[in-house]
């Protein structure tokens, strides 16, 4: 299978070293196994001029988008983008443009295309991903939703997979894309194998990494509505009650929290209540459901489908990784042998 790596100035470097070094991976696990090496990958930036990456190493010998446009897999590792505010003139910039055009080209003539982190901003200005779920990096989300709104995002997953289409989370994602790469060509086997010579997790969803707090800072609207939130956490917590607690109208607040955070108002309450378990269950001894109650789940089965939900995880996995990470929550003891 012919798979290419596209690259532009900027590029990530580890978005570009993880594909390389997943698929390299699998080809000498291949070749272990007496079988054919299933990936000639090919590196290629426009021109085939030489790239600089996010830490200004210079990368040579590159193949060019020609080359890269007769490709049966594209590969589209992210740039390095550190502010929202930045997106725009990323998007603008004549590197983009040819990357673009490069996915459209690989696409229409039935190639598969696949992209992580703001590679993603390629596929989704390409229109392939027109009607279709898709994710990116989750602070990503509300600038890819005002470039691309015909796209379903779901900044929550990890890893959507979909018929010659696939999307990633952050940086690191790109591992996950790659190894279902191999999965999809090779199979699950050489895949696992994979993943233990590299030491990879793959990661089921982005929710746990998500940071709504930080996006929600750079607007005072949704700032002073997480403060009376996390002040009313026992109780129901409606957007009319919300909107009415902060001064604004229902239809406002659901705008500003779409534009922000990329969700609903009512997932984003669920949210910090998730999160707000999870604090408590790592750095107390409170009971299960005395938990629940203080975060307004009501029972310990809501709490635990929140926090599966949420972080794909259960409250004793929670304790279990406090307890590994750094002792006992306050208030418990040890028991005495």
């Amino acid at each position: 299978m012919r798979v290419s790596i596209a690259v532009a100035d900027n590029m990530t470097d580890a978005g570009i070293a993880i594909a390389l070094d997943v698929l390299r991976t699998a080809n000498a696990v291949c070749r272990n196994l007496r079988r054919k090496e299933p990936f000639a990958i090919t590196v290629c930036s426009p021109r085939g001029r030489p790239v600089r990456t996010a830490a200004a190493l210079r990368v040579t010998g590159l193949s060019s988008f020609a080359v890269a446009a007769r490709a049966q897999v594209l590969l589209v590792p992210g740039t390095w983008i550190e502010r929202d505010e930045d997106v725009p003139a990323h998007l603008a910039s004549p590197g983009f443009a040819e990357l673009v055009a490069l996915v459209a080209r690989v696409y229409r003539r039935g190639g598969s295309v696949m992209g992580s982190c703001s590679g993603v901003f390629a596929l989704g200005m390409a229109g392939v991903l027109d009607d279709q779920v898709a994710t990116t990096s989750w602070w990503l989300a509300p600038s890819f939703a005002r470039a691309c709104p015909r796209v379903a995002l779901d900044p929550s997953r990890a890893l959507v997979p979909l018929r010659r289409l696939a999307t990633a989370g952050a940086v690191f994602a790109m591992a996950d894309l790659a190894l279902h790469l191999v999965r999809t060509t090779v199979g699950p086997q050489v895949a696992d194998v994979v993943t233990r010579y590299l030491l990879l997790d793959e990661h089921p969803a982005q929710a746990p990494y998500m940071a709504l707090t930080q996006l929600a800072a750079g607007d005072e609207l949704l700032v002073r509505a997480e403060r009376w939130i996390r002040a009313h956490l026992t109780g129901p917590i409606s957007l009319r009650t919300l909107a009415r607690a902060i001064g604004a109208s229902e239809r406002t607040l659901a705008r500003r929290v779409a534009a922000s955070l990329a969700t609903t108002p009512a997932h984003w309450v669920r949210r910090i209540r998730a999160e707000e378990a999870a604090r408590l269950l790592e750095t107390t001894a409170v009971p299960i459901e005395r938990v629940a109650e203080r975060v307004g789940f009501g029972s310990s089965l809501s709490l635990r489908r929140a926090l599966r939900g949420h972080a794909g995880v259960t409250p004793r996995e929670l304790r279990q990784r406090a307890r590994q990470a750094g002792g006992d929550p306050p208030g418990r003891r040890p028991r005495a042998k």
